[in-house]
């Protein structure tokens, strides 16, 4: 007679067998990858004529609030000196780590009159949740439509052989190889 205790215990023997299975599997590499710091000559260079030079003038843009509202460049840079920061998405735990460190020295950089503005591909529900989560005072702008991606100028293209590397991970690609948009 198959009972919910039956199927509870089956449950735990599964999950017990499980994580010894995936315990035992767990292994250090054999040679650690040496951490280098970038040269200061390097700091702030872009490759692959990805983002924007130095002085170069930013094309306006419109993207969206994490409240949904409407927001120009124009409407930005009405606030004085901003600090814009491409971050990947809410899902990204090295993203959250950042945006949590920028929050809480945002009092430092209101000190030094400059804006943070975080920008992602986000849905404006994703953006709210990471708002709500750190209480960002500052603006979070979601840009699924890459507006202001493009005005940065930090969009790649994506080959055949990068899509094949990457299409199995955790998010989907909503258009095929030769765009870099991601949901």
């Amino acid at each position: 007679m198959y009972t919910e205790k039956t199927s509870l215990i089956f449950s735990l023997i599964l999950l017990l067998f499980l994580l010894q299975t995936a315990s035992a599997e767990l292994t250090l590499p054999a040679k650690v990858k040496q951490v280098t710091t970038t040269a200061a000559g390097k700091l702030g260079s872009h490759e692959n004529n990805l983002g924007l030079k130095t002085g170069a003038h930013v094309p306006e843009f419109e993207s969206h609030t994490y409240t949904g509202e409407s927001v120009t460049l124009a409407d930005l840079l009405k606030k004085g000196t901003l600090m814009v920061i491409f971050y990947r998405g809410g899902w990204c735990p090295y993203c959250n780590y950042q945006v949590r460190q920028i929050t809480r020295a945002y009092t430092e950089f209101q000190q030094r009159h400059v804006t943070p503005v975080l920008i992602s591909v986000d849905k404006t529900e994703g953006a709210a949740l990471l708002q709500q989560s750190y209480d960002i005072p500052f603006p979070v702008l979601s840009d699924p439509e890459l507006a202001a991606h493009q005005s940065f100028n930090t969009l790649i293209q994506v080959d055949d052989a990068l899509y094949e590397k990457y299409k199995n991970l955790v998010f989907t690609w909503r258009h095929g190889p030769g765009r870099a948009t991601i949901k």
